[in-house]
């Protein structure tokens, strides 16, 4: 549509509430429209109700937007519209892009200067109200003006600022943006990397230490640098506070700086899902065998679902025996988990446990590596990062047990301090014998589950840990699987790849010996051992290497030399093993051997002489003239004697 028209024009359209002459339309402009404080130029602002004509003749042309309402009506339905031209993507883009931006600026402003943008605002909406009501547009201004005390010439400033953007985008248009100082001192680059190098590093110096060294830096070698307030503002504008937490305060501290991510866990029913982890206890402890006190660590198992800790042990350090141990509980108490979320640490990542499991990251895997109890159970193990919380929400249990265990009323005197610096003044004074603190602990965690009022999803802030986990394991007792005892084998026994070695099929195992019948069948074979590594005298659990159950061995142990008594009990031993082979030996045997002779058949063959060809003459040592004399076979009757006959056969066989 076209915008601005001259005097002529107008008349020519004889628009209503207009003269219809150019002389009465130059007078209406003179007036009003073509007042000298709002005379347009390109190089000012886009305000402007006339302008002057280009073209010959020159002339002064008036915008649509000073007429008469009534007036711009028509003149609108009697202006043709052309087509409007195709839309250019890259075009609305930038301009959608820009009116983005403009909001997003407006946004992150200060209340205080909003709030001055939506006073114009209101302003210019009373202005564009009376206008549109019928007033004249510079008496509208005026008036609003006059009530606002306000300058005319500001509102129009501020109206030029909207011109042509749409009523509902007026806001942001109408903010006052200040730069402020954007004039960056110079400073050397070798200077700049210098005080970064200085600065941003763990071991956190301060910010004057480190100006005083760049200062001696740059009196030495000539460098630039600005003022030392400047130097820190630039610091702090150039690195993003988490990425200067991340130099100076390490890679912890920047993830605790990071939102956590949380976790779901009503997705699982009780016994679904367990955790583990170890705890060292801030406790000393009289340790059987021991000397002097200890810290002892702690092994527990914790139901996903409900937060409850189902099983635990206890033992010096943290090892694979502890975790089978109160994992072997955990199953005969109350099922086998489907999945189970483990640290990396070398006590649950063993092979016992996971052995033969993909993405271990622990230990390197081999072909001949037994296959893992978890494994055998169908346990999902899944690995998570050591001291991540997140992962693993019995952490959080250990936290408690920091309070309610180690600093127990009965324990008074045993706490170690949570950390060096942290020693109490009675450090020491007191041990807990282990009897003691093992009750200690069993009390702690029923006290730890039954507490009532979690804040927990599950709990809702007001049922304990084992009210949810019991309601849940009624319900889902039917999904828990409980172990048979061919399973119970694979938990309680841990496995060890050993062979059988030769004359018997002897295993030897932990400088002990095991042996079994079944064993002599598989002699220089390697087999897959399951045994109590607590009670290594009860005996073990042979398998094939591909998982075939062999035989259970017992332990044979030395004795002394000159035990008659063992030796006694080992003579009955094999002599029961010599009458059980002899009795199976004799049921094998359903046939004497007289009764086979007599069966076996016997061929009646004669075979034919060979025919001679050529006869070999017989010669005597002298020559041939004459033939050596052929000893001939004496009588036994002409002996007196059984020896006087063995002599003459002696001297016959001499002779000859």
């Amino acid at each position: 549509m076209k915008e601005w028209f001259t005097a002529q024009e107008l008349a020519d359209l004889a628009l209503p509430g207009l003269p219809g002459t150019k002389r009465g339309i130059a007078k209406c402009a003179i007036e009003g429209w073509q007042n000298p404080e709002r005379e347009w130029h390109a190089e000012r602002h886009p305000l402007g109700t006339w302008r002057k004509r280009d073209g010959r003749g020159g002339g002064v042309e008036y915008h649509f937007s000073v007429l008469p309402m009534q007036a711009q009506v028509a003149l609108l339905k009697a202006t043709e519209v052309p087509e409007p031209p195709p839309t250019d993507p890259v075009a609305q883009a930038r301009s959608d892009l820009s009116r983005i931006e403009r909001w997003e600026r407006f946004d992150q402003l200060p209340d205080r200067r909003k709030d001055v943008a939506r006073g114009r605002l209101k302003v210019l909406q009373a202005v564009d109200t009376l206008w549109r009501g019928g007033m004249d547009k510079d008496l509208a201004v005026s008036l609003v003006a006059q009530q606002q005390g306000i300058g005319a010439s500001t509102l129009y400033l501020w109206s030029a600022r909207v011109r042509g953007i749409d009523r509902a985008d007026w806001l942001p248009y109408l903010v006052d943006h200040y730069a402020g100082r954007t004039v960056i001192s110079d400073m050397d680059a070798e200077a700049w990397a210098f005080i970064k190098a200085l600065w941003l590093r763990v071991e956190q110096p301060s910010y004057e230490g480190c100006w005083r060294r760049l200062e001696e830096a740059a009196a030495k070698h000539g460098w630039a640098i600005p003022s030392k307030s400047s130097v820190k503002r630039r610091l702090l504008r150039d690195h993003h506070p988490q990425t200067i937490k991340l130099a100076r305060e390490g890679a912890e501290a920047f993830e605790r700086s990071l939102p956590a991510l949380e976790r779901d866990r009503s997705c699982f029913h009780a016994m679904e899902a367990v955790n583990a982890d170890c705890h060292k206890f801030d406790t000393w402890i009289l340790w059987p065998e021991e000397e002097e006190p200890v810290r002892v660590q702690g092994v527990f198992f914790q139901d996903l679902y409900s937060g409850a800790i189902l099983s635990w042990r206890i033992d010096r350090t943290p090892n694979r025996e502890m975790v089978r141990l109160a994992l072997g509980d955990l199953i005969e108490d109350w099922g086998i988990p489907k999945h189970c979320w483990f640290d990396n640490g070398r006590e649950f990542m063993s092979k016992w446990l996971t052995g033969r499991m993909k993405h271990r990251f622990r230990f390197k895997t081999k072909e001949e590596d037994p296959q893992g109890i978890l494994l055998d159970l169908g346990v999902t193990v899944h690995a998570t990062r050591p001291y991540h919380g997140q992962a693993k929400p019995i952490e959080r249990a250990f936290r408690d047990f920091c309070d309610e265990i180690a600093k127990h009323p009965d324990c008074a005197g045993a706490w170690t301090g949570n950390k060096p610096e942290a020693k109490p003044e009675n450090y020491k004074s007191k041990a807990v014998p282990l009897e003691k603190f093992l009750e200690i602990v069993a009390q702690e965690v029923q006290r730890h589950n039954a507490r009532k009022n979690r804040e927990s999803r599950i709990c809702g802030g007001v049922h304990s840990f084992w009210d949810v986990f019991t309601e849940s394991y009624a319900k889902a007792a039917a999904e828990i699987a409980r172990p048979t005892p061919a399973q119970r084998r694979l938990w309680m026994m841990a496995a060890e790849g050993v062979k059988a070695c030769a004359p018997d099929g002897s295993v030897f195992l932990e400088k002990n010996r095991y042996w079994c019948e079944q064993l002599s069948r598989v002699i220089g074979k390697k087999l897959t051992v399951r045994f109590d590594p607590q009670n290594l005298h009860a005996g073990v659990h042979l398998y094939m290497m591909d998982g075939t159950y062999l035989a259970f061995a017992e332990c044979w142990e030395a004795v002394g030399f000159a035990d008659a008594d063992a030796a006694r009990q080992h003579s009955q031993r094999l002599g029961r093993l010599r009458r059980a082979h002899r009795e199976a030996l004799e049921i094998s045997r359903t046939m004497s051997i007289a009764e086979a002779a007599r069966v076996m058949a016997r061929p009646d063959i004669e075979l034919p002489a060979p025919e001679t060809k050529v006869i070999r003459g017989a010669f005597a040592a002298a020559g041939n003239t004459a033939l050596k004399a052929v000893p001939q076979p004496v009588p036994r009757e002409d002996f007196d004697t059984e020896a006087a006959f063995a002599k003459g056969l002696r001297l016959l066989v001499n002779n000859d």
